[in-house]
């Protein structure tokens, strides 16, 4: 009786972590937003004022959470990879 128990606890709790996954399948075809950050064409062109963005490089490796890239070739096509090398 014991190991019958114990094989029903296993085989739920299987059941509810692969409800879990199909959850995130279904949310990964979700459009996204995307951001473009660009330089100001010249300095002429850029607007003097006291605030500034500033766009640091990765120092871990843990930094993305998303296995998800988005590849602009052109300005207004976007082309997503599926998979990341």
């Amino acid at each position: 009786m014991e190991l019958i128990r114990k094989v029903i606890a296993v085989l739920a709790l299987s059941f509810l972590s692969s409800c879990g996954a199909l959850t995130a399948i279904s949310d990964a075809s979700a459009p996204l937003d995307d951001y473009t950050l660009s330089p100001a064409v010249s300095a002429s062109a850029a607007r003097s004022g006291g605030a500034h963005l500033v766009v640091e490089l990765p120092v871990s490796a843990g930094v993305l959470a998303t296995d998800r890239i988005l590849i602009k070739p052109l300005p207004f096509r976007n082309r997503p990879v599926d998979t990341v090398a």
